[in-house]
């Protein structure tokens, strides 16, 4: 028997085509990306294309590899959002737009899929880059997607696994912050813990109310010590998860 899927994935579900000039409506003269007209019928290829889907398959879930679901053709037709590489690659939107608007967009992901929203936050980056994989997953531990680490060796044949990912943090107790914490340092608590990020590039020290420690790792010791904390030294663009002791 064949085996069956329970998410269709859909790449380059973008809101406005890629290429930015081309004759898309074949009338002989090129069209800008940027083109309301066009803009218009993308996403009506696009919608058209999910709803084919559905009637195929009723009942699965649909997820894209896209950039802005928040227009009103794409807001809510998607259960889950891909949001690739947005941290590790040369085009990356957190290196060429900063963290902020990178948040702002996975947040608008979370807002505009369908439940169960299912959104993915891609890092990209060497399997022994400890710094980016935390400042990657804390970000994400932000919001309440599901992260991924790509090693940039392999693609996406690679499983890579980190400390950080047997931490049983349990469900998070506040919502998704918008604004900093402490000293630009943005942080949202768990049952179990919490997590830190600090999106600058100065290093930043926070003062942690009594009862948390490092996590005990193998992977990077200085990090994680298993050490209880009252106060802790991010680096620039480092996130840390700590555990209630």
């Amino acid at each position: 028997a064949i085996p069956g899927f329970d998410i269709w994935y859909f790449d380059n579900a973008l809101s406005k085509p890629a290429v930015k000039l081309a004759d898309w409506n074949n009338d002989g003269t090129n069209d800008a990306s940027n083109d309301p007209e066009i803009i218009r019928a993308h996403r009506a290829g696009h919608t058209a294309e999910w709803e084919a889907a559905r009637e195929l398959r009723p009942g699965i879930l649909l997820m894209g590899n896209t950039d802005d679901l928040s227009s009103p053709q794409f807001s809510g037709k998607l259960q889950g959002a891909f949001l690739e590489s947005l941290i590790g690659k040369s085009w990356s939107m957190e290196r060429w737009q900063g963290w902020e608007k990178m948040m702002v967009r996975y947040h608008t992901a979370m807002k505009h899929t369908a439940p169960p929203h299912i959104v993915g936050f891609n890092v990209s980056g060497r399997k022994d880059d400890f710094q980016r994989m935390r400042y990657g997953l804390t970000s994400c531990l932000l919001d309440n997607g599901y992260f991924s680490y790509t090693d940039e060796e392999l693609g996406y044949s690679s499983v890579v696994w980190f400390d950080e990912y047997d931490i049983h943090l349990g469900l998070p107790v506040d919502e998704p912050p918008l604004q900093p914490w402490q000293l630009g340092v943005y942080r949202r608590l768990f049952k179990n813990g919490m997590a830190l990020v600090n999106p600058g590039l100065l290093p930043k020290t926070v003062t942690i109310e009594p009862g948390y420690r490092r996590i005990m790792g193998n992977q990077a010791p200085v990090v994680n010590n298993g050490t209880a904390v009252t106060s802790i030294t991010l680096g620039g663009q480092d996130g840390i998860v700590l555990v209630k002791e």
